[in-house]
């Protein structure tokens, strides 16, 4: 009885993982876009990138490129922590199936 249980969690489990997978790219996503206005807010009033229209496109990609790097690492743990909570849910979702 215990050994069909492990293999329905299991099942379930790798029936789950690309859901959970998407779940893990919306977080970073998330923590992506935080990452860009955090840094969007920390440049105001600076001439980092200089002035102007090409200063404000320069900086803009700078921001999403760093950003992306930032959330692709985990480095806020938002992304991990939507993993955390989501995937017991997609699970057990799984397993009424």
């Amino acid at each position: 009885m215990r050994i069909d249980g492990l293999t329905k969690a299991a099942t379930a489990a790798s029936a789950a993982a690309p859901k959970i997978a998407e779940l893990r790219k919306a977080g970073e996503g998330i923590e992506a876009m935080f990452v860009r206005q955090l840094l969007g807010e920390m440049q105001k009033g600076t001439k980092l990138f200089g002035e102007g229209q090409a200063g404000s496109v320069y900086g803009d990609l700078f921001n999403e490129a760093l950003a992306k790097q930032v959330a692709s690492r985990g480095a806020f743990g938002i992304a991990d922590m939507m993993e955390k909570q989501g995937a017991p849910r997609l699970i057990a979702e799984a397993m009424k199936k």
